[in-house]
């Protein structure tokens, strides 16, 4: 009777082992919050919330728009390394309920530093994202200013994770556009990429 209980005991305690290794990766809790994955852990990005800024200039029947936010600070705090391979995880909700292509919403931009880069003795980033250029006989609209290529694959339960090639040193927001009527502000989650 003895051996037998000792080999039930054991059955299960590797069961739960096995049960332990199987678990679900880590995951954000809030939905649309860009984390990054570094060796398997979540790590929290800059987050600013920014409003988005239009300039417009119309001369001879020529008319160019362009629309940015400005990000505080030269550099984000958060840090990778040019050999790192970057990945980004978010839970979309968004994506999840109408199969909504990730690329629409979630755009990873290089961002660019603004004139000198100081405005009222801060340091500052641009974050362009589209670019317009009409005339009166037509026009040609670049919604995509400065992104980059990126590869989605389901991550966990409710998670989407976003690997990007290799990224030169610089500067990096991931845009978060979602279809909601036109914002005045915008969540922005910034990193930079060290050599």
């Amino acid at each position: 009777m003895k051996p037998r209980m000792f080999s039930s005991i054991f059955g299960l305690l590797a069961l739960v082992g096995l049960a332990a290794q199987t678990t679900t990766p880590e995951e954000p809790q809030e939905p649309n919050v860009v984390f990054g994955l570094r060796a398997g852990r979540l790590v929290p990005l800059e987050r600013q919330v920014v409003p988005i800024h239009h300039d417009s200039i119309r001369a001879y029947g020529v008319s160019e728009t362009d629309a940015y936010a400005v990000l505080q600070g030269r550099y984000s705090p958060v840090r990778f390394s040019e050999a790192d391979k970057v990945a980004l995880v978010v839970r979309s909700p968004l994506v999840a309920l109408t199969a909504a292509d990730p690329d629409t919403i979630y755009v990873l931009r290089r961002t660019t530093s603004s004139g000198e880069g100081i405005i009222g003795g801060r340091h500052k980033r641009d974050v362009k994202y589209t670019s317009i250029v009409a005339t009166i006989i037509g026009g040609q609209s670049d919604a995509a200013v400065g992104a980059r290529p990126v590869n989605w694959t389901k991550y966990g339960n409710n998670s989407l994770v976003m690997t990007v090639g290799k990224l030169r040193p610089g500067e990096y927001a991931v845009t978060v556009d979602l279809p909601i009527g036109q914002q005045r502000n915008q969540a922005v989650f910034c990193f930079g990429v060290d050599k």
